[in-house]
């Protein structure tokens, strides 16, 4: 039966497709979400209290004889996660200071204004999800890090050089980006870009500050700490989404 659904945080349209028994194209395509496509570009970064529409599920029929058991299996496609780590140039930097904060996606390196950062190759890694280890491998020389995920993981930990003395642990939360439409997707995108920006739905002080940061390390003019149009297009084409 179709239905409009609340989106919750966490959730993105390839979630909410499996939950429901749908491949994501179906449901994003749907003429029902052409609204909420216009205004979410991006399937994968909706905000709790979107309503997404839900199609009638049709049924597919089959012909198979009466007096057999016959197996069928359900297709499901798996999200894809990508991940890029970045590193200052200077070495020097490369230390194991964080900056703690109260939020889930935490763990940012301390930023150092006037700097952009360098892909980080060949970093041994371990990506888990719900306590599974989904891929053991070494970065490339873009640093990117990709794997397909169940679109129902909600929880992961990718562990850098596990088992070396310098380890380190970095908690993921899948599917809870906000769009870059609001403050808080801006925010969250500059935490993962190592700026240090408080999550918070309206452009304070210290908002302002990490959103100059970026303009600074991204040699753009002005650098105001104005969240403007072209400061959303730069962060997410630096983000990467």
């Amino acid at each position: 039966m179709a239905e409009d659904y609340v989106v919750q945080q966490g959730e993105s349209v390839c979630s909410i497709a499996a939950q429901k028994g749908f491949d994501w194209h179906t449901i994003w395509n749907d003429g029902g979400n052409s609204a909420l496509k216009q205004k979410r570009s991006d399937p994968d970064t909706l905000l709790p209290g979107d309503v997404l529409h839900i199609p009638d599920l049709r049924v597919n029929e089959v012909d198979k004889a009466s007096d057999a058991t016959h197996p069928f299996k359900v297709k499901t496609k798996p999200c894809k996660f990508r991940l890029v780590l970045l590193k200052d140039p200077d070495p020097a930097k490369n230390k194991l200071e964080r900056v703690e904060n109260s939020e889930p996606w935490k763990y940012i390196e301390k930023p150092y204004p006037g700097v952009k950062c360098e892909p980080f190759k060949d970093a041994a890694y371990k990506l888990m999800a719900d306590g599974k280890v989904l891929k053991q491998d070494t970065t490339g020389a873009d640093g990117l890090i990709e794997a397909d995920i169940s679109a129902k993981a909600q929880d992961g930990v990718l562990i850098l050089f596990p088992g070396k003395e310098n380890e380190r642990a970095i908690e993921l939360n899948f599917r809870s980006m906000d769009p870059i439409e609001t403050v808080q997707g801006v925010c969250k995108r500059l935490n993962n870009l190592g700026s240090g920006c408080p999550v918070e739905d309206s452009v304070t002080g210290p908002v302002s500050w990490a959103i100059q940061q970026f303009q600074i390390n991204q040699t753009m003019s002005p650098t105001d700490g104005q969240l403007t149009d072209a400061v959303r297009d730069k962060i997410k084409s630096v983000h990467g989404g």
